[in-house]
């Protein structure tokens, strides 16, 4: 079962230090170009998103397979990331699945929040859709 909007935004999760800073400092390199980026350009920059974060939460980088969705395999503990796609708010959330073995609302609130705090401009153009957020 998926979490509501209200279930989401109720309560701002706790951050390891440093979060915020790295997602930031991604940001400054990476999102520059984002809207002319080829998608396999995204993508690649997402990938360093991920192992900027799982370096901050001494986890081991993940398998990480381009695929149609996006999704987390939990047994496999393996991220699949929409190649056609790219999305670092649903990247955010898949990589939450992993560090934290989250459950969605846990997720949910992990991805959304980062992206409220380091991507503002860009929240405001999406539209809640259930318990994800659309352009």
């Amino acid at each position: 079962m998926y979490p509501t909007k209200e279930e989401i935004l109720k309560e701002k999760p706790k951050f390891r230090s440093g979060t915020f800073l790295i997602v930031k400092l991604w940001k400054s390199t990476s999102f520059k170009k984002w809207k002319t980026d080829k998608k396999w350009i995204k993508i690649e920059k997402l990938i360093l998103l991920i192992e900027a974060l799982c370096t901050l939460y001494r986890k081991k980088n993940p398998e990480i397979i381009l695929d149609n969705e996006y999704y987390f395999e939990t047994r496999k503990r393996i991220i699949h990331l929409n190649k056609n796609n790219p999305s670092i708010i649903s990247t955010l959330h898949e990589l939450a699945h992993y560090l934290f073995k989250a459950n969605e609302l846990k997720a949910c609130r992990w991805s959304y929040w980062i992206f409220k705090e380091c991507f503002l401009k860009s929240l405001e153009k999406l539209n809640w859709n259930g318990h994800m957020l659309r352009k």
